[in-house]
């Protein structure tokens, strides 16, 4: 597995466990894309990063930097969003 690729994992699955978090605490999702419900963020979470993993892996082969670097903007700023989530939490 790509470090990248780890990477934008691990930045997700932060972010779904934080936003999970904040759910259960009564705190609500930014993102009007998101349900408000545990179910609804599990399923979007589950598709979109199935989705990004297998474009990754088919623009990965005719653009292999291009794709890296592309995932790892993408990892970022799921990460951001999980340390915002992280603050909001404290």
């Amino acid at each position: 597995m790509d470090i990248i690729l780890a990477l934008f994992l691990l930045a997700q699955t932060a972010d779904t466990t934080t936003t999970l978090v904040g759910l259960q605490r009564g705190y609500g999702e930014a993102n009007p894309l998101i349900p408000q419900h545990p179910a609804g963020v599990l399923l979007i979470k589950a598709g979109s990063i199935t989705g990004t993993i297998v474009i990754y892996r088919q623009f990965k082969k005719q653009h292999p930097k291009a794709a890296k670097i592309t995932l790892g903007i993408l990892a970022g700023v799921v990460g951001a969003a999980a340390v915002h989530n992280a603050f909001q939490l404290r």
